[in-house]
């Protein structure tokens, strides 16, 4: 690189002794003497080349070699991966396991959420309003009736209704006599009817003779009805009824293991 004030630095110190010795030789001639002629001078000024000053313009380059070394992790298995492409790899799968996790809570609170509702807004079946029917001269063709009531907050579909009318007071080991329903739903409020037909052996007796259910005898309707809420769960309603001849009422037992509501 040039500097021009070293340049010209150079050209005052060259000048500077010419001019300090040009009135020693222009002094004044003594009186009477010829005057002499001065010798002539060639001055001669030598103007240096400039400094040039080459800087090293590899310092801030780094060899390839070093580079990659900082770049890539070590190697393992022969494969070389490249440091900031691997934490991005482990950063995405980090957010790829909270997304699922945070998904999976969700769709977990949704799941309670939704069987707390379905607990409170589901469909109850209550059986009441039992009833004999076709009790003619003979009592032929005697059967029962009652009605099953949703008594829910939701629709229910009612699949099945098993029923056993016995007068044995053992009610162990019963087998029920059942009936697919198609296409039968109910919504809150609505009821159905059903009726128990084809068990005049059983019942006509106490209807006409109060004095045998008087002295024990007793006739016992016992089934379920069997129904899916919206979520196709199943439930079920069992019930059982016992008759008394001198009223003609089917009344509810004190207690009883076919009583119950899923």
């Amino acid at each position: 690189m040039r500097h021009p004030l070293c340049s010209g630095a150079l050209l005052l110190l060259l000048a500077l002794p010419a001019s300090l010795g040009a009135p020693a030789a222009l002094a004044q001639p003594s009186q009477g003497a010829a005057p002499a002629q001065a010798p002539s001078r060639n001055i001669t000024v030598t103007i240096p080349q400039p400094l040039t000053i080459q800087l090293n313009q590899t310092t801030g380059q780094a060899p390839a070699n070093a580079s990659q070394g900082t770049e890539y992790w070590p190697a393992v298995w022969g494969v070389r991966l490249k440091i900031t492409d691997s934490l991005l790899a482990l950063f995405s799968l980090l957010l790829l396991i909270a997304v699922c996790g945070l998904w999976r809570s969700t769709h977990r609170s949704w799941q309670i959420a939704r069987s707390q509702f379905d607990a409170v807004h589901r469909p109850h079946i209550t059986v009441r309003s039992f009833e004999t029917v076709g009790a003619g001269p003979g009592n032929e063709n005697l059967s029962v009736a009652f009605f099953y009531v949703n008594t829910g907050d939701a629709p229910a579909v009612i699949t099945e209704i098993g029923t056993a009318l016995t007068g044995s007071e053992n009610l162990a080991g019963l087998t029920f006599d059942s009936r697919k329903i198609v296409s039968t739903t109910l919504a809150s409020g609505e009821k159905g009817r059903f009726q128990v037909e084809n068990f005049t052996a059983y019942i006509a007796r106490p209807l006409d003779d109060r004095a045998a259910a008087a002295a024990g005898g007793a006739v016992h309707l016992v089934g379920y009805v069997r129904y899916r809420d919206r979520a196709g769960r199943e439930r079920e309603t069992g019930f059982c009824r016992t008759f008394l001849a001198d009223g003609r009422r089917w009344i509810k037992p004190a207690q009883s293991e076919y009583e119950y509501q899923d």
